[in-house]
């Protein structure tokens, strides 16, 4: 028998420049603003966020009119708190020093239950504590995200607003073990994790069945076991690079689509950024009214990832030398960690009078698109666009909006015609863009889709399952009279719901409603593997064809 303990203790310190506005703009020389506008967009922020400040640009324009009316795609800025509640200024450092404690224990025999046949089994208990900031630079969601995110899954299919929803405002508090608080996610206790095999000889002697079945000199080999991945460091290094759940969050300026209504530089001043909102622990980010906001997350209830591991071997010797082994190997993971948008807008949101959703009316539009109908065909005769009733029953008020047509024309012509097809920002004019009479499109009222205080809420969930099954074939010949060769080969296939580790950031899903629908080969899926090997004594030196009687 053996067993063992091991003691992990890690710390992450990191220091972050994150908090920096950025900026991409459409570069204009037609109307005499100059080719570059660097100078202009530093001396404009340096006088409230310091000399020190540099700025990362990009130029790539999305659409050719960018370039004749000097637009600027995009600005915005991270912001970093304290846990004073207090914003850090921009170009001030974020220092960040994450903690982790991991503790295993394991237990094993081997067991020769006959001269042919042994038997290996064990266990092993994992604890991975949960990652922590050391000087409690740390806030957890007073509602559970996992809660917030439950309620939104089902609000939408019973067809309640987002506003409605008894878990609409997120609060955060103070946590982590520096304020006596309740960290990240539980730590689980419960990762037992047992495993067995077994290895076989048929009796040669006895002219056994199975001996003459699978041949003389044969061996069987089996296991199976699970295993726990350890988790938990790679997204503290990420709140440490990143911010930290809670204590960041980035703005853009809040209208940034629409070429029709963006914003025109004109050689001063830029867009007025949301400002940085905060103040003492509990605090409740404030309801926003468009742009993109958006926070990071844990899943309140994350738990360690784990997978069944399984294999099977048979192995016999060939005449000449050489033997055979034909096996499997597989591998079954759940709970994997990827990122989920939990404040993803409500796309499943069902229409209650007709029983549509927001996705299988849009998808009727974007089959239309396919066909090619384009936004001018669908002016000149809106009724191209058959009515789709989630259309007509939500979005009442898109009627005659932009063109002569139904509200599911009206919608057709604003994702297609003004947002190249977007159908996210064609969503967020109906639902948080504000009309004359200070309310949205949507006839439930604004926010009807979209969260009340951001346009996204990326969270590291269990959300990940994969799958991998492999056939084995090995030929070998041992080295024998100055030579041998392995031939392998193997035919796999995995599958998976997103690619990444958490160590690499972990995939972000697509659509958060709906994880396995991006279930598929994997990045790294690769059908076929050949590899060969051989091996040839150098005929030199003493006993060899050369030199043979040399000195030892």
């Amino acid at each position: 028998m053996q067993g063992g303990i091991n003691l992990r203790i890690w710390e992450n310190d990191r220091i972050s420049f994150n908090n920096l506005p950025s900026y991409s703009f459409s570069r204009n020389t037609l109307l005499g603003l100059g080719a570059d506008i660097d100078a202009d967009v530093l001396a404009y922020l340096q006088p409230t966020y310091g000399s020190g400040i540099s700025l990362s640009s990009g130029t790539n324009v999305t659409n050719a009119f960018g370039a004749l009316l000097g637009l600027i795609n995009q600005y915005g800025a991270t912001y970093n708190f304290g846990i004073n509640g207090q914003a850090i200024p921009f170009g001030k450092p974020v220092t960040i020093e994450f903690v982790g404690k991991e503790f295993e224990e394991y237990v094993q025999d081997t067991f020769k239950w006959k001269r042919n046949l042994t038997i290996t089994y064990g266990l092993r208990h994992s604890i991975f504590g949960v990652p922590y900031e050391k000087n409690g630079v740390e806030v957890i969601p007073q509602t559970p995200l996992s809660q917030f995110f439950a309620d939104r899954v089902g609000g939408q299919a019973l067809g309640i607003p987002n506003y409605a929803l008894p878990t609409a405002m997120i609060t955060y508090q103070l946590g982590g073990p520096l304020h006596n608080a309740a960290g990240y996610y539980p730590t689980d206790y419960r990762n037992f994790a047992p495993r067995v095999s077994l290895a076989y000889a048929p009796e040669p002697e006895r002219g056994s069945l199975l001996e003459k079945v699978v041949g003389k000199g044969s061996v069987i080999r089996a296991g199976s076991g699970i295993v726990y991945d350890h988790y938990g460091s790679a997204m503290a290094s990420s709140f440490a690079s990143g911010g930290s759940p809670g204590l960041a969050s980035s703005v853009a300026q809040p209208v940034n689509t629409n070429f029709t209504t963006g914003f025109r530089y004109t050689g001063s001043a830029l867009p007025t950024l949301p400002p940085a909102s905060g103040g003492a622990f509990p605090y409740t980010p404030p309801v926003i009214q468009g742009g993109f906001t958006d926070f990071i997350g844990v899943s309140s209830d994350l738990k360690a990832p784990y997978s069944y591991v399984l294999n099977a071997n048979y192995a016999r010797p060939l005449p000449h030398g050489m033997s055979l082994e034909l096996g499997y190997a597989g591998r079954m993971a759940h709970r994997g960690i990827l990122q989920q948008d939990m404040g993803q807008p409500l796309t499943q949101f069902k229409d209650k009078a007709s029983g549509q959703t927001w996705s299988q009316a849009g998808t009727v539009l974007a089959q239309l698109y396919n066909t090619g109908i384009t936004p001018a065909m669908v002016k000149a005769n809106p009724s191209l666009i058959p009515e789709q009733p989630f259309f007509t029953d939500i979005f009442p008020g898109a009627k005659n909006l932009y063109i002569n047509g139904s509200a599911s024309a009206n919608f057709f012509y604003d994702v297609f015609g003004n947002y190249s097809g977007s159908f996210l920002d064609g969503l967020n004019d109906m639902d948080r863009i504000r009309q004359p009479n200070g309310g949205c499109i949507s006839v439930y009222g604004c926010n009807t889709f979209f969260p009340l205080q951001n346009s996204g809420l990326l969270s590291f969930v269990n959300a990940g399952k994969s799958s991998y099954h492999a056939a084995t074939i090995v030929l070998r010949r041992a080295v024998k009279n100055g030579w041998g060769y392995d031939f392998n080969y193997t035919f796999s296939h995995s599958l998976d719901n997103g690619s990444s580790s958490e160590t690499s950031g972990g995939t972000a899903l697509q659509d958060a409603f709906n994880p396995n629908a991006y279930r598929g080969p994997s990045d790294f899926d690769a059908r076929h593997a050949v590899t060969a090997d051989f091996v040839l004594e150098v005929p030199v030196g003493k006993g060899k064809f050369l030199f043979r009687n040399a000195h030892g």
